[in-house]
């Protein structure tokens, strides 16, 4: 931060199998999120990479391919595809002539690079694409972002940045959602180099919807711990402030994975209200008043007691997807 203004990037890699966090990096908001060490740091042998599609780089594919390094990520809708055919489409052109529920097919990336990658798709319900289409047009506001003085005079009806509503979120326009995007948005698509025999399509689109736990962290880091807001204007404070919320989120993991994480049915947003509410004697503990053994003993309680994910029948959870994969065609 800067008095002319500025951003930084924070990103983070999670061992879905251990819960451990490999780095926390921060970067200038200035450099590009798919570059850097984030993206470069070595992964351990025969591990399975799921990330998004910010970071599809057709080169970087190929690369990873002459590695042995597995990936699974969704493509982006300008995408150029070569199908077994050698004929060049794009992915609405191709998956417009496919029928039934699943399509598992392989397919190059690319006019120049032709990257051979596996492409899975599940077409979803009527309901639920018209559901994402009217979504992809909505107005939506976000509360105010920045540096917010707990005695700051409420902000004026209008600001620089639009119209505020009664609790002053700002209201934002509808993302533009491009033709070719909207086109594909009644699929579920996914590319992957892994083949076919060590897992299935299903197994695949459940894989990939494992990632939504890393976007969990990003979620309830800026609604429970804000750490998109601050309460000073000084450069100084605002890291200051900033890196002392990501110490407060690291602990909530590392206490997680004392006797929480090995439950398939855990979960992190109940974890951090939990840690949330023993904070005041983590920190009496951590000053010499009472045992900090005994304290991070009684947060591990609380968490194996009632911080877990509650099996639905309607939209299955994460951990019912992956002990029973069939369940994402239901």
């Amino acid at each position: 931060p800067s008095n002319k203004g500025s951003g930084m990037h924070v990103q983070a890699c999670i061992d879905y199998a251990s819960g451990e966090w490999r780095g926390l990096w921060v970067q200038a908001g200035t450099q590009r999120e798919n570059t850097g060490a984030p993206i470069e740091t070595p992964l351990p042998e025969d591990s399975l990479l799921l990330t998004d599609s910010g970071y599809l780089n057709l080169s970087r594919l190929r690369h990873w391919d002459q590695e042995g390094r597995l990936w699974i990520m969704p493509p982006t809708a300008n995408l150029v595809l070569i199908d077994e055919r050698g004929v060049r489409c794009s992915l609405q052109e191709l998956l417009s002539r496919q029928e039934g529920e699943w399509v598992d097919m392989p397919v190059r990336l690319g006019v120049r690079e032709q990257v051979p990658v596996r492409l899975v798709a599940q077409r979803l319900p009527q309901e639920q694409a018209q559901r994402m289409r009217e979504q992809a047009s909505h107005q939506i506001s976000t509360p105010p972002k920045g540096a917010q003085p707990p005695n700051r005079k409420k902000l004026p009806a209008r600001t620089a940045s639009g119209t505020r509503d009664k609790r002053g979120h700002r209201h934002v326009r509808g993302k533009v959602v491009s033709p070719k995007r909207r086109a594909v948005l009644g699929w579920r698509i996914l590319i992957s180099n892994v083949a076919a025999e060590r897992l299935s399509a299903q197994e695949v689109v459940v894989l990939a919807r494992c990632r939504w736990q890393i976007e969990l962290v990003w979620k309830w880091g800026k609604q429970i711990i804000k750490v998109d807001t601050w309460r000073s204007e000084k450069p100084a404070r605002i890291l200051t402030e900033i890196f002392a919320k990501w110490l407060g989120i690291l602990l909530t993991q590392w206490i997680t994975l004392l006797d929480s994480w090995q439950d398939p049915r855990h979960s992190m947003v109940k974890a951090q209200y939990a840690v949330q509410w023993m904070a005041p004697v983590l920190a009496l503990s951590l000053a010499g008043i009472g045992s900090t053994e005994q304290a991070v003993q009684r947060s591990t309680q609380t968490m194996k007691g009632g911080c877990q994910v509650q099996p639905r029948c309607k939209r299955p959870a994460t951990f019912q997807l992956v002990q029973t994969p069939s369940l994402v065609s239901s």
